[in-house]
């Protein structure tokens, strides 16, 4: 992932303007997209005292996934992954933009002005949170993103009263397809 990357660089927290993309090895198509403008850790002071535990703050990040060239797979261990790393649970996103392609080619854009992951392994974003789906706006005062492994799919919830949840299905892979009719 730091290819290319100045080799004096030791952390992506030294990387300003980061922009990451990854591409599909069964289309070659790109499905996930990552960027954000600077990050920034903080040792919050209660008082005199100062918190031993530093809090990192990802400014202006930007993510776009395709769902139709996106492997459900991969994706579910790297959020796994990124959820169970201590460090981000101290994370917050300000603000954060994400983009879903969904199968039709639609877009689902989300943005909020603040992200983090919770405990649970979801991405919350929060403030004021606008979603645009086929020019139509709507503004929340939360959503939440999870994966749900077992049926494959992206799930978000919009608002915390009468929350309506939403699915978004991955492609089949290729792979699975074989496997499945053999």
């Amino acid at each position: 992932m730091l290819y290319g990357i100045d080799p004096s660089i030791s952390s992506l927290k030294k990387v300003k303007g980061f922009e990451s993309s990854y591409f599909s090895s069964e289309t070659g198509f790109q499905y996930l997209k990552i960027k954000y403008q600077d990050t920034s850790t903080e040792r919050p002071k209660l008082g005199f005292l100062k918190f031993g535990l530093a809090f990192l703050e990802v400014k202006d990040l930007s993510v776009v996934l395709d769902l139709r060239h996106a492997n459900a797979k991969i994706l579910f261990n790297k959020w796994d992954e990124l959820a169970e790393n201590k460090a981000i649970k101290y994370a917050t996103m300000e603000p954060i933009t994400i983009s879903l392609v969904q199968q039709s080619g639609d877009v689902l854009s989300l943005k909020g002005s603040k992200g983090k992951f919770s405990s649970s392994g979801q991405l919350k974003l929060w403030g004021e949170v606008v979603c645009i789906t086929n020019g139509l706006e709507e503004r929340f005062n939360q959503v939440v993103i999870s994966f749900n492994n077992v049926s494959n799919e992206l799930e978000i919830i919009k608002g915390t009263v009468n929350a309506h949840k939403i699915r978004f299905s991955f492609k089949e892979s290729e792979t699975n397809k074989n496997l499945q009719n053999n």
